[in-house]
């Protein structure tokens, strides 16, 4: 059974049909397989197809009356006995290229009896304006620093009111 949550897609299938146990995922016990299984606790349909899952490979642990939690929690220890095998993989958005027919030469590039026109190159927007100085040039900022740090100690404003 595939379940995609979030951008991940987690299959679970049974230890036998398990194509690379290489690849999935080990739990420590019930309680680390039961908080993984906990994100699914809100999504009726998951709960369904987890249960349904469960029914068509033969489980009789599970019962269609069992709540959620009782589920989950028999889902759990299946993961952690490893009668059931877990396997996580970030889904992948990346366009797959376009498949050719085969026998079809790829596309070359196409002669024309008109020249391409040329392309144009926009001009970069102009850079703003370098902003003003906030001291003066002659402004000596350890002097500044000395004053407000005296100030501040002896409980004086730093600005005029």
């Amino acid at each position: 059974m595939k379940i995609v949550h979030g951008l991940e897609e987690i299959e679970i299938v049974p230890w036998y049909e398990c194509e690379d146990c290489t690849q999935h995922t080990t739990f420590a016990g019930r309680l680390s397989a039961l908080l993984l299984l906990q994100r699914f606790t809100n999504s009726e349909a998951v709960i369904a197809g987890l249960r349904s899952f469960i029914r068509d490979k033969g489980y009789s642990a599970i019962r269609h009356f069992h709540s959620d939690e009782k589920t989950l929690g028999q889902l759990a220890q299946m993961l952690a006995r490893g009668e059931l095998h877990l396997t996580r993989r970030p889904l992948d958005f990346r366009l797959a290229p376009a498949r050719q027919s085969q026998g079809a030469a790829p596309p070359g590039p196409q002669s024309s009896s008109e020249p391409e026109p040329p392309v144009r190159q926009t001009a970069a927007p102009p850079l703003p304006p370098p902003e003003e100085p906030t001291f003066l040039p002659n402004v000596d900022p350890a002097a500044i620093a000395q004053v407000l740090t005296q100030a501040s100690i002896s409980g004086k404003p730093f600005c005029a009111e």
